[in-house]
């Protein structure tokens, strides 16, 4: 399993470990990808408390996601500071660090200036918006050539559903000049499944498009677990 680490002590401070188990020396030696995910928390840590290792914390951290490091970037400072021995100082180290990832995805994409599938605009928009607690209406405003234009986040709502206005989507798609738009939201439940408001909404919006000439090439929902294309799903 991933985040399962070698057998030691963890009850001794790290600094009491043979140097070849430290998490920070081995990475050193062998690269960050040698280690598991409770090492890596645990080098964000950097300490651990009187009775827990860095790498115990990060293990209780690890239990609250069910090992699943999807869920890591969607923890707070609040829900992270609720296990004993880790402070504010720790859980914004570790959210810290997890946002420059995003941020580092986020830029690979932004090289993005074609939008030729479906799979291409999930790729994206996902770091934009699969982490978010509510849901959240973007808009990609294309060119006749599927150049992206610009994308915009339209709207946002609670768990289950968002409030789009057609007037606010297509007055922002005249005023760039744009020929096509895609939609794209966000299921925070992770279920990938187009629901009947989705599919309604889309297609209220596919028909306002036309009356304006702007075609709507696809609705997409974006979840942690990947993508689903309306247009794929024979739905719009």
């Amino acid at each position: 399993m991933e985040n399962e680490i070698r057998q030691v002590n963890s009850h001794n401070p790290i600094k009491n470990w043979a140097i070849e188990e430290r998490p920070r020396e081995r990475l050193v030696q062998h690269g960050a990808q040698s280690l598991t995910a409770v090492e890596l928390l645990a080098i964000l840590f950097r300490t651990g408390t009187l009775r827990k290792s860095a790498v115990e914390l990060s293990r209780e951290v690890m239990k609250i996601i069910s090992d699943n490091l999807a869920d890591l970037s969607k923890l707070n400072v609040q829900q992270l500071t609720r296990i004993n021995g880790i402070g504010t100082a720790k859980a914004t180290q570790v959210i810290a660090a997890l946002e420059l990832a995003r941020r580092e995805q986020m830029a690979a994409r932004d090289k993005i200036t074609y939008i030729k599938s479906s799979a291409q605009a999930a790729q994206y928009m996902k770091p934009r918006i699969a982490h978010r607690q509510e849901e959240e209406f973007h808009v990609m405003f294309l060119s006749n050539g599927n150049r992206l234009i610009r994308h915009q986040h339209i709207s946002s709502g609670g768990m289950s559903a968002t409030i789009v206005d057609p007037r606010i989507i297509y007055a922002d798609a005249l005023s760039c000049r744009a020929a096509r738009v895609l939609f794209c939201h966000n299921h925070p439940s992770g279920n990938l499944s187009a629901s009947h408001a989705d599919i309604q909404l889309t297609r209220r919006l596919r028909d306002a498009g036309k009356l304006l000439n702007i075609e709507v090439l696809d609705h997409i929902i974006i979840a942690d677990t990947g993508y689903c294309s309306m247009v794929e799903e024979g739905l719009m």
